[in-house]
């Protein structure tokens, strides 16, 4: 999937869990819609309450779980291509990555466009030779609720322990690198 596509994430709502759609890329309530104004995919957790994109969206706990098989990152070899590599988590299938997310009435029509980004951790874990990867934030089982409904700075210590979760990676076909397919 990539930015700018609906992805699906849970989220809390009236105190239940629910299921949705959200736009990936963050587009928050005061840039009324326009992506021109602000939008972020990812966001590293550090900067979660201090920029502007998603201060307001970590302020009044909007957060949601994007659930996940795995992701890509990218390493430049030494001819200089960029060879993808799939990445999850050691010993675990599905996962939940840690996002937020926001709403926004768009300046032209009102109507309501909901959006999210991943927030992203360095990673402590080593990727063959490759150390302190920019990866997505990985929720242990047990953190997930806490992640939804926690107060902020427990929230803060839940991505913190994020960056110690053990991966793994295979390199895969360059074709990931082009929109132009589908497979």
């Amino acid at each position: 999937v990539a930015p700018g596509k609906p992805v699906p994430v849970l989220r809390l709502h009236e105190g239940s869990l629910e299921g949705v759609m959200l736009q990936w890329g963050l587009i928050p309530e005061w840039a009324e819609g326009d992506a021109t104004k602000a939008w972020a995919s990812h966001m590293l957790a550090e900067r979660l309450m201090h920029d502007a994109i998603t201060r307001g969206a970590w302020g009044t706990q909007r957060r949601c779980i994007l659930p996940a098989l795995g992701f890509y990152v990218w390493r430049l070899t030494p001819l200089r291509y960029r060879q993808p590599y799939f990445v999850r988590p050691l010993n675990r299938g599905t996962f939940g990555i840690a996002a937020l997310w926001d709403r926004t009435l768009q300046e032209d029509d009102d109507d309501v466009l909901e959006s999210c980004s991943i927030v992203s951790v360095t990673s402590q874990s080593t990727l063959g030779e490759a150390t302190g990867l920019v990866v997505p934030a990985i929720l242990q089982r047990d953190d997930c609720e806490r992640w939804l409904n926690s107060d902020p700075d427990t929230a803060a210590s839940i991505l913190a322990s994020t960056a110690r979760q053990p991966l793994m990676a295979h390199a895969i076909s360059p074709r990931i690198n082009s929109l132009a397919y589908d497979d």
